[in-house]
């Protein structure tokens, strides 16, 4: 189930809004296992082994290990074992205190990848051992615990996004290498790869230096400028080439860019040659 993801806003709601620990579980379901149900309340679920099945009200959720899933109250969930092997995994059960308003990702369901954490992985033991003891040490170390749990899968989403977020520049700078001449809008580049036009802007601007219209245009630019030096073709004819049916503003574009007219720039480097 995509949903993008601002891993700042999450942790600033986790900080922020209080929630209930109902409990946590290490659960090893048997080969052949299903089961459906009304969920009562959000869930982080962690995979560790095994393939399974998850849809919540019909849509398909990502069970693998790697990845967390996140439930929330008031979803039809079923669930099943994929095959004759055992599905494990880790279930932290929470109520949020705080209205769906306030809290959209407490009140959300959404997959995404993790990554490989063994210390994510210690810690989801150890809270699953302690936690509903009745006393007060073990409470207030199941509390503590489950923030350095959470603290843990945000680094690890960090990281992740990280990772994910340089290829995705990447792939679009070799999209907009291949691409130029065509319809490129931020819109469409963001949506080519599922993300908000403004978070993928930002991230293509910290990996690159400039942002996704910029380079897009700094790519037609020097085109024009080889077309210009090489070919006989029309000013008109060189825009659209490039992209831009309006000469008059690619015109402006190129004086931007090259601090000269394309008409006087093809001028000037006739006359050099």
């Amino acid at each position: 189930m995509r949903m993008s993801i601002n891993i700042s806003a999450m942790m600033d709601e986790y900080t922020q809004f209080s929630f209930e620990l109902w409990g946590a579980w290490h659960v090893v379901q048997p080969a052949g296992h299903q089961s459906s149900f009304r969920t009562a309340a959000s869930a982080f679920i962690f995979p560790v082994r095994g393939e399974a099945f998850f849809l919540l009200d019909k849509k398909q959720i990502s069970f693998e290990p790697g990845r967390m899933i996140h439930c929330c109250k008031g979803k039809w969930l079923e669930a099943g074992n994929i095959g004759d092997s055992e599905a494990e995994y880790y279930l932290l059960v929470y109520r949020p205190l705080a209205a769906a308003e306030q809290a959209p990702y407490m009140h959300s369901a959404f997959d995404t990848e993790i990554g490989q954490n063994p210390r994510l992985f210690a810690l989801l033991k150890q809270l699953s051992k302690i936690v509903g003891k009745p006393d007060s040490n073990s409470k207030f170390q199941a509390k503590a615990m489950v923030y350095s749990i959470l603290s843990e899968m945000f680094i690890s989403m960090q990281g992740m996004e990280k990772t994910e977020s340089h290829s995705v520049v990447l792939e679009a700078k070799e999209y907009m290498d291949i691409h130029y001449m065509e319809s490129c809008a931020v819109s469409n580049l963001s949506e080519r790869y599922g993300m908000d036009a403004k978070y993928f802007s930002e991230v293509f601007k910290k990996y690159t230096g400039v942002s996704p219209m910029d380079y897009l245009i700094g790519l037609r630019m020097n085109h024009a400028h080889r077309l210009l030096m090489s070919t006989s073709c029309t000013i008109k004819e060189i825009g659209i080439s490039i992209g831009y049916g309006d000469p008059y503003y690619f015109s402006r574009l190129f004086k931007k860019k090259f601090g000269v007219a394309p008409t006087e720039f093809r001028k000037s480097s006739r006359g050099k040659s």
